[in-house]
């Protein structure tokens, strides 16, 4: 008996060394409230469960743990209350995320699916950076808050259902490290082994794949090909607003012709990209999965030596980060490799973005602009198309014929300090002149109050408002934060559209839309049947006429600074500073269109499960509620001053948009004054013109 009791004592002890061992393990628990390590456990990571797009079993990469409406969630770990969402799960492989509880049900109700599966995500994230999720919280019984410190056994909320396929009261945790899944390790025993995270790319080789080697098969650039187009011509509510229906139909049976042999993700992303370009609205885009990716495209063991941009249809050196002798910052590059850099920005430049309609500046601005998650700048794009290799050489030839050669290598760039996102940043340049950069357009009630107090406070009788580097976001902001310069009653749009109002077949194959679901129901045929809208007739509560803010609006000049990355709902508030007359642009053309855009809801669709790529596309046609008409279709907020680019001025570090701004308002306050007039007095002649017309047009 005693040697018994010696020996469990012994693994008991042992257990405990074994847990202790883990930073994180020693303060771990089950995270059902009086529940033993594995009791309930209904999938565990190694489990396989059905993928209904990939149409295979995979590992869960989790825990689904049953229990009841009494069952007490609890923190298996301590960390930071990151974020708290209302969510719904119809199977294993997505997830639909809502603003609020009721949003969700009124949501769910109207596609007929039980609202019992409404439930709570809790992410926790642990001070290694790991994040751990608890899905299946039911919704009302949340006990913390977003920035709450928790502990090992906190209890976050009651259970809930976490998943349409487990009719059981049902909590799934799941874990995240630096976007890769990791697996949160919470069983004691030989599944733990001492481990607090389980990489789930070690032992899953198939979940791991090298997308700038490994070549597609013909069928599979065929499968993808047909998704791709069949998603576009049933979804895309504006597919040949800038283009005829017999281009397009051209380019699609072009590229399908070319889907003969073999090719990797980035050539099929190119030949794809061809499309995208011909349909030329901003919101449209294959979204390259992989290159964000730290595993892959940005984790290559080679870094140009040099940062190079595109400035007039010219590359130049931009900064060093090696010391290459013979080449200096401002030296222009005429080749690369042998190659022209004609040939080379054309072809980078089918690897970029585009803008809306026939807005100009974008594509360069894409060769200029260095980010990641717009896949953008001159070596990013150069990677893409050209896929050069460690140990590859990189002979950069100069204006002046030198041949600079180098061979691709990891180099030590200088280190940057982190910067932390902030949605808007104030300055007082002097006693008159205040600067306010608005960075993103989705942001909090607190935000928007914070900015209304800065505007109605202020002193300074010139404001500049500098969307510049502000890519849009939610739409409710515009509305908002004209009205604090609004001086008469303003729309900011007067319709939407949609392709149809049924069944959209191509929703099996996203990751974000609820297959076999009719989103838009509500919309009304058009006369011609061709589209479907409301607008403010049939839904006056979505198209209202806002007023300006009630509590005062800023009274002084405002000039508003745009540029080719100016994006989205950034366009559309930069829109009404120049239908109203109520400021002054100065910059470059946005990359919004100025009478209509797409966006609101949008599809993510598969583009198979081989190739990493998304193809993003809206659902959506806003119709805005401007008529100006010195402003062209299909173009978007055209400048009053335009300042352009030049690669003195890049390297002088010195912003000269709001040096002209600023030069404006010193030394040009009547010029400034007849801008404006001539302006609203061209506009007045172009309106009454065009009564006229429609008059003379009604007379017939």
């Amino acid at each position: 008996m005693k040697t018994k009791m010696k020996t469990k004592c012994m693994m008991i002890f042992i257990l405990c060394m074994l847990l202790q061992t883990n930073v994180y393990a020693q303060e771990n628990c089950w995270p059902i409230q009086g529940k033993n390590y594995g009791d309930d456990l209904l999938y565990g990571p190694d489990d396989l469960v059905y993928n209904k797009i990939l149409d295979k079993k995979e590992p869960f990469l989790g825990y689904a743990i049953t229990g009841d409406q009494h069952s007490e969630i609890l923190a298996i770990t301590s960390g930071v209350v990151k974020s708290i969402n209302v969510s719904f799960s119809p199977d294993f492989y997505r997830v639909f995320s809502f603003d609020n509880v009721d949003e969700g049900r009124q949501i769910m109700k109207k596609h007929q699916y039980n609202t019992k599966f409404l439930t709570m995500e809790v992410w926790i994230k642990m001070e290694d950076g790991m994040i751990v999720t608890y899905t299946g919280i039911e919704p009302d019984t949340v006990l913390v808050n977003v920035g709450d410190q928790v502990k090992a056994g906190t209890c976050l909320g009651k259970m809930g259902h976490a998943n349409k396929l487990i009719e059981d009261y049902c909590l799934i945790v799941k874990g995240s490290y630096k976007g890769k899944t990791k697996v949160p390790k919470i069983f004691s025993g030989s599944q733990n082994d001492g481990n607090t995270v389980q990489d789930v790319n070690e032992g899953h080789g198939n979940l791991e794949k090298d997308y700038r080697s490994t070549k597609l098969t013909v069928q599979e650039l065929k499968d993808i090909f047909k998704v791709f187009k069949e998603s576009l011509y049933e979804g895309h509510p504006a597919l040949t607003e800038y283009v005829t229906p017999s281009t397009l139909a051209d380019a699609f049976d072009d590229i399908e012709t070319q889907l003969n042999s073999p090719m990797t993700a980035n050539e099929l992303f190119l030949i794809l990209n061809e499309i995208i370009h011909l349909i030329q609205d901003n919101h449209t885009y294959i979204d390259k999965k992989y290159l964000r990716d730290e595993t892959k495209l940005y984790n290559k063991p080679y870094d140009f030596p040099v940062k190079l941009g595109v400035i007039d249809k010219k590359c130049y050196v931009l900064a060093r980060y090696a010391e290459i002798e013979g080449l200096q910052v401002g030296d222009e590059i005429v080749a690369i490799n042998d190659e022209p850099m004609k040939g080379i920005i054309s072809k980078l430049s089918q690897g970029s973005g585009t803008g809306d309609g026939y807005i100009e500046g974008f594509e360069e601005q894409f060769l200029f602009t260095e980010a990641k998650h717009l896949s953008s700048g001159f070596e990013i794009l150069y990677d893409m198309v050209y896929m050069p290799s460690a140990g590859d050489p990189l002979v950069l030839t100069t204006k002046s014929g030198k041949d600079i050669p180098w061979v691709l290598k990891k180099e030590n760039k200088p280190a940057k300090e982190p910067t932390k996102w902030v949605p808007y940043e104030v300055q007082e340049l002097d006693q008159d002149v205040t600067h306010l950069r608005i960075n993103g357009m989705s942001m909090d009630e607190k935000t928007i109050l914070e900015i209304e107090d800065i505007l109605l406070h202020t002193t300074s009788q010139n404001l500049i408002l500098d969307l510049r580097k502000n890519p849009g976001g939610s739409a409710e902001t515009i509305h908002k934060l004209f009205s604090y310069f609004a001086e008469d009653e303003f729309k900011v749009a007067k319709g939407h559209e949609v392709k149809h109002n049924g069944i959209y077949g191509f929703f099996k194959y996203t990751d974000n839309m609820i297959p076999n679901s009719q989103p838009y129901s509500h919309y009304k045929a058009d006369k011609n049947g061709d589209c479907y809208y409301m607008d403010a007739h049939t839904h006056p509560e979505v198209f209202p006429t806002y007023k300006p803010n009630e509590n005062g609006i800023y009274t002084g000049n405002v000039y508003v600074l745009t540029s080719e990355l100016t994006g989205s709902a950034a366009c559309i508030l930069a829109s009404l500073f120049h239908e109203h007359d109520r400021g002054l642009i100065i910059g470059q053309e946005g990359a919004g269109g100025y009478h209509m855009m797409c966006g609101l809801d949008f599809s993510k669709v598969m583009l198979g499960h081989s190739s990493g790529l998304i193809l993003h596309m809206p659902m959506i046609k806003i119709i805005s509620a401007n008529s100006a008409k010195d402003i062209s279709y299909g173009r978007g907020v055209i400048p009053d001053v335009i300042v352009t680019r030049s690669i003195e001025s890049e390297l002088s570090h010195e912003d000269t948009v709001v040096g002209t701004a600023i030069a404006l308002i010193h030394d040009n306050d009547k010029r400034i004054d007849s801008i404006l007039r001539n302006r609203m007095v061209i506009k007045r002649v172009i309106r009454s013109v065009w009564d006229d017309f429609k008059r003379i047009v009604q007379s017939f």
